[in-house]
This record gives C-alpha cells, sequence and structure tokens, in this order.
C-alpha cells in the first residue's frame, strides 16, 4: 500500500460458539452441602446426569492493523475488539 509500497494492512476476524453443554452434577445432600464420597472417589450424581445443560456462549473478535516499513525502523498500529 502507499506510494512507496511500504505500508500493509490486515484484517482479521474470528466468530466462537459453544452450546449445548450437558453437566454431571456434584453430589450433594439434603440441606445443600458436599456430600463427596472420598474414599471410592464418588464426586459425581450420576442419577441426575446429563439434565442440566450449560449457557450458550458466542464470542466475536475483530482486529485491524497497519504496519509502516521505513529504513530503520517499523511502526505497527494494531485495533484489537473483543466480546
Amino acid at each position: 500500500m502507499g506510494k512507496k509500497k511500504n505500508k500493509t494492512l490486515g484484517l482479521n476476524a474470528k466468530f466462537f460458539s459453544l452450546g449445548a453443554q450437558k453437566i454431571i452434577p456434584i453430589l450433594r445432600d439434603e440441606q445443600g452441602g458436599l456430600a463427596a464420597d472420598t474414599e471410592n472417589d464418588n464426586y459425581r450424581d450420576f442419577s441426575k446426569a446429563y439434565e442440566q445443560v450449560l449457557d450458550n456462549i458466542f464470542q466475536i473478535n475483530a482486529s485491524a492493523s497497519l504496519k509502516i516499513n521505513k529504513r530503520k525502523t517499523t511502526h505497527e498500529i494494531l485495533v484489537d475488539v473483543c466480546n
């Protein structure tokens, strides 16, 4: 770019989506306290497995950069927008 061909413009975008992740909850007693059986390595409540679903996650990232090359130096201006 430019008259001297010493400038570079860069554009970048990324979209990420994650959803419908099902979980196995931790064992709890009637009062809501932890009821893990450490002797048998039993920490999860498999009777309620995959009943709860985590929220969907959406993420958008975009960036633009301008790089200017000179004889002894290089300058770079970067704008990065993250969601």
